[in-house]
């Protein structure tokens, strides 16, 4: 698990930027800054829209002290002496300063963003626990920017991959998902959210009600238990329907469910939930399989596979190849 904090500010080598005074240097400082997270890019425009604002303020009759010690009041925050210092010999600008800063920190915490973490599963299945008692584990791959403390009248995160989510209920207090593509608004569920690389989202509850809003047409769909929703990127379209796929949780449950299933789709389970790929004839693709496979890695259930059916899989540095005649050749 990969574990990051990148929305620590330099409030004064920000505020030396945005007001045109840093050097070179310090401008690359600010632009990589920027780069490490939407949330910087989102605290870097906010700064700079506070900053153009108190240009045309009306700031004369600002108490510069006063106004330190607000911002003071509100959070520790050691660079503060130093931006005062930056600026300490030009009175018109250290009133700008204090605009700047007083309205950023002010938006900076009570969006909480000072607070948020950014969790990466990278090897193996992680889990984690908010601070609301909602539980998520994250599939490979998969990464949650998320606040040490939910503010404010909404519990919001952002997430890239996949995932399932275990909210803790409170009607007053609505939890919402953002991904590139669509908004995913709960109260109190359980549900499993995956991005994928080309842009498409798909959203399958197991209990409770969940709103998808596709962000830019602002079609939404309300899910109920067993039922889906499908954004497709290529089309920006958004499509209800009930859940067919008895395996959506395997990756996080480790446990293979088929029915009379063809083994096109056995196959392309067994690569979504092992990450390996496995080819066949489309002969042996047709075979059905009804079995319940439970807690086995992957060469264990490719074995079970072979025994049912009598074929002979070969393994290689891609994934597996799977070799016999088809179903109905016996």
């Amino acid at each position: 698990m990969k574990t990051t904090s990148t929305y620590n500010a330099d409030w004064a080598l920000l505020m030396k930027y945005i007001s045109g005074n840093a050097d070179n240097i310090e401008k690359n400082k600010v632009l990589q800054w920027i780069e490490l997270s939407e949330n910087n890019k989102k605290v870097f425009t906010k700064a700079q829209k506070i900053w153009d604002a108190s240009q045309t303020a009306q700031i004369n009759n600002i108490s510069i002290d006063n106004a330190w010690n607000k911002v003071n009041s509100k959070a520790n925050i050691r660079q503060l002496g130093k931006i005062r210092s930056i600026y300490s010999t030009h009175r018109y600008i250290l009133r700008i300063a204090a605009v700047l800063v007083l309205g950023l920190v002010s938006w900076y915490f009570v969006s909480n963003v000072v607070s948020e973490k950014s969790i990466s599963a990278t090897t193996s299945i992680e889990k984690l626990a908010l601070s609301d008692g909602s539980e998520v584990s994250l599939n490979k791959g998969a990464t949650i920017n998320y606040p040490k403390h939910f503010i404010g009248k909404s519990r919001e995160i952002e997430m890239n991959g996949e995932a399932f989510f275990n909210i803790s209920k409170n009607p007053l207090k609505p939890f919402i998902i953002h991904t590139s593509k669509t908004d995913i608004k709960v109260l109190g569920t359980s549900f499993n959210v995956n991005t994928k690389p080309n842009g498409d989202v798909e959203v399958i509850v197991k209990t409770g009600i969940v709103a998808v809003t596709a962000l830019e047409s602002k079609e939404q769909v309300i899910l109920h238990k067993n039922e889906k929703a499908s954004f497709y990127s290529s089309n920006l379209s958004l499509k209800k329907a009930m859940n067919e796929d008895d395996n959506y949780l395997s990756w996080k449950t480790n446990k293979l469910v088929f029915k009379e299933s063809n083994l096109g789709y056995v196959f392309k389970t067994i690569e979504k939930v092992y990450g390996v790929k496995v080819i066949a004839n489309d002969k042996i693709l047709q075979c059905k399989l009804t079995a319940t496979y439970d807690n086995l890695d992957v060469k264990q259930l490719i074995q079970m596979i072979d025994m049912t059916f009598g074929f002979k899989t070969i393994e290689n540095k891609d994934g597996y190849i799977v070799e016999g005649i088809s179903c109905e050749e016996k």
